[in-house]
């Protein structure tokens, strides 16, 4: 096999690989309820920052082997052809021009190949997503830990005034609450507002205890 002919498939195998990642990922966004809704988890983010990097290489091997074809198509056009002898001398005005501009347009193309900010920016945007969600989910054991605490606490308590005093102490936000909630074994109280929320928190911990309580002891 020539030179030509192997690089020639060395380009075609690269853009194999690309279009097949690229059927892959049109998969992956087809991955979707019957709502619209995308999954949870739609995409593993540490395969998605890998398969960037190695676009990363494939488009630069690209930019690689587009620029020597510039240089071929430049002078001799027997790079293409092979034909017999012939040198730029033997071809028209028009055939050294035509062979310029596409010099020139190779020459760019390579270029926005080589260039790798784009992909760096989107590696990087897309880390950016894995760390936050990282965060997000350590936020979240964090307060489910807090919550069952608060919940515990709240199980020891006498009275729903007491609960109410200790709940104030804690500063709970919304989702805070919530979180507690859960902990407590509530559902459906998503769009209870803050005050009812409350009031449906430090009932099922002590009013619904202290009620089963009263029953037990008659």
């Amino acid at each position: 096999m020539s030179e030509q002919s192997r690089s020639t498939a060395a380009l075609a195998a690269a853009v194999t690989d690309l279009a097949t990642a690229a059927r892959a990922a049109r998969n992956v966004a087809r991955l979707r309820g019957n709502h619209g809704r995308p999954p949870r988890d739609p995409v593993n983010l540490d395969q998605l920052i890998e398969a960037l990097t190695h676009v990363h290489t494939i488009t630069g091997n690209l930019g690689k082997t587009v620029a020597h074809y510039a240089a071929a198509v430049r002078w001799p056009l027997s790079g293409y052809s092979g034909a017999d002898g012939e040198g730029p001398a033997d071809y028209p005005r028009s055939v050294d021009d035509a062979a310029a501009r596409a010099e020139h347009a190779l020459l760019a193309l390579s270029k926005q190949l080589g260039y790798g900010a784009p992909i760096g920016d989107a590696t990087n945007a897309v880390a950016g997503l894995d760390i936050a969600v990282h965060d997000w989910r350590t936020r979240q054991r964090r307060r489910a830990g807090d919550a069952a605490a608060i919940a515990a606490q709240l199980r020891g308590l006498d009275t729903e005034e007491q609960g109410a005093e200790y709940l104030h102490t804690q500063h709970l936000d919304h989702a805070g609450l919530l979180a507690v909630a859960a902990a407590l074994g509530l559902t459906r109280v998503e769009r209870l507002s803050h005050k009812e929320l409350t009031r449906r928190v430090l009932k099922q911990a002590i009013g619904a205890r202290r009620k089963f309580e009263g029953l037990r002891k008659w």
